[in-house]
């Protein structure tokens, strides 16, 4: 069994197996690719440096999601507090809270020393999913927007792809409130950006 989570909607996926492809997600009906989990040791060794401050980097990309982490003193001063009845409902919500509870970050990192874009996925401060391609005068970068709805019940979505000269793609992506740098990533590598669709 391999869980992911869609990077439109924020829910959990059972996908089965972990196989690289693209699915669709039964929540929001998003198409998103999922890539499989075998990482090398010299792109472990690139993200360690990277999260000990050992390389210099462009933050081209992140997106960090905390969920509440309970604790047993959290329980214990529910318990003395509430009332019998409503502590014992605390303590299962709370006891569900737990085993749903993780952090996750998406990183998108521009490696200069390497010359190359670097994504990787943290989940409880590990690596699981890596993908790097070079940077060259033939690289593109592809922008896809979709307006938010009226009175912000969804918000505005950017879809970015990075090609490279040989085809590898890098994709990811930002809503307003999830730091994003690629455009000016893009100017500093005179990298050109082609708005090519607008959703509505």
């Amino acid at each position: 069994m391999v869980e992911v989570e869609c990077p439109y909607c924020d829910e959990n996926i059972d996908l089965g197996a972990d196989a690289s492809g693209m699915y669709e997600c039964p929540y929001c009906s998003e198409v998103f690719e999922h890539i499989g989990t075998e990482i090398s040791d010299e792109d472990l060794e690139l993200i360690d440096g990277i999260q000990n401050g050992l390389h210099h980097h462009n933050r081209i990309f992140s997106h960090y999601k905390f969920s509440r982490d309970y604790r047993w003193y959290h329980i214990l001063f529910q318990c003395l507090l509430i009332p019998l009845v409503f502590g014992v409902f605390m303590l299962l919500e709370t006891y569900w809270n737990i085993r749903k509870s993780k952090s996750s970050q998406v990183m998108v990192m521009y490696i200069a020393e390497e010359n190359c874009i670097l994504k990787y996925n943290m989940e409880h401060f590990k690596p699981y999913i890596v993908q790097k391609i070079f940077v060259d005068d033939e690289m593109e970068i592809h922008w896809k927007h979709r307006p938010g709805s009226d009175g912000a019940v969804r918000p505005d979505y950017d879809y970015y792809t990075i090609i490279s000269s040989s085809g590898e793609t890098i994709e990811f992506t930002a809503t307003d409130s999830r730091m994003c740098n690629i455009k000016s990533f893009a100017d500093g590598q005179n990298i050109v950006m082609n708005k090519t669709y607008s959703m509505f």
